[in-house]
């Protein structure tokens, strides 16, 4: 069976351990001193849980994950969109029409399968 590009097949939940240094480090970059606006962070318990589901899905390391944020940040502050950005657990993971949905991901595929120029290709962009 086919599964999409960066999506793990498992057949039995996997208990991901989150470093405390990558946990600092992503949740860091959506604070007031990074953004430049404030109300963008979440508390690292549920960014922890957003993470663990996140990587028990995708097949993503913790480089990538942070590389692929800096593209996402990075682009909404060019395109003078940073007030648009989600908020941290939200990037991770939020629940759309009932069904969860991953900007981190999106962004992730993006950073794997782009081609670096600013026409992003495997999402619309705000």
């Amino acid at each position: 069976r086919a599964t999409p590009q960066g999506v793990k097949e498992t057949s039995k939940k996997e208990e991901v351990e989150i470093p405390k240094e990558f946990l600092l480090a992503f949740v860091s970059k959506f604070t007031n001193k990074n953004l430049g606006i404030s109300g963008k962070t979440t508390d690292q318990k549920t960014v922890t849980k957003k993470l663990q589901k996140f990587l028990e899905e995708y097949e993503y390391t913790f480089e990538e994950i942070l590389s692929a944020t800096d593209l996402y940040i990075n682009h909404l502050k060019r395109s003078g969109q940073i007030n648009f950005i989600r908020e941290c657990g939200y990037f991770v993971y939020k629940k759309i029409d009932n069904v969860d949905q991953s900007d981190l991901a999106k962004w992730c595929d993006e950073l794997k399968n782009g081609d670096g120029s600013t026409n992003y290709t495997s999402h619309k962009n705000l």
